[in-house]
């Protein structure tokens, strides 16, 4: 069975925050990803979603979508990353959460 491993990795610089969906399988497979994004601020909150298909490649750690956001003063910023192998259905979760504190 394929071994599936996924992670959200965040980096802050002052109040632009670049997110970046990261997988790595056992195998070489064919998975579907979806990263999804909620800012909240006093202004609002608001949902994006970057999803797609993605061939794999063994023991090398790919990127599956990289974004940038603004960071508010008075908000944060949660990302949500799910990886589903289309061939078994392994899949795998990740979480982050940022804000300016």
């Amino acid at each position: 069975m394929t071994q599936l491993a996924c992670r959200v990795v965040v980096e802050k610089n002052d109040d632009l925050v670049s997110v970046y969906a990261l997988a790595q399988v056992s195998q070489p497979v064919t998975v579907d990803y979806s990263l999804e994004t909620t800012k909240i601020s006093a202004s609002g909150t608001g949902t994006t979603v970057q999803s797609g298909t993605q061939d794999m490649q063994v023991g090398k750690t790919q990127v599956l979508s990289q974004v940038t956001y603004r960071l508010e003063p008075d908000g944060w910023l949660e990302f949500g990353l799910e990886v589903t192998d289309r061939l078994t259905g392994a899949r795998c979760e990740s979480s982050e959460a940022v804000s300016p504190i």
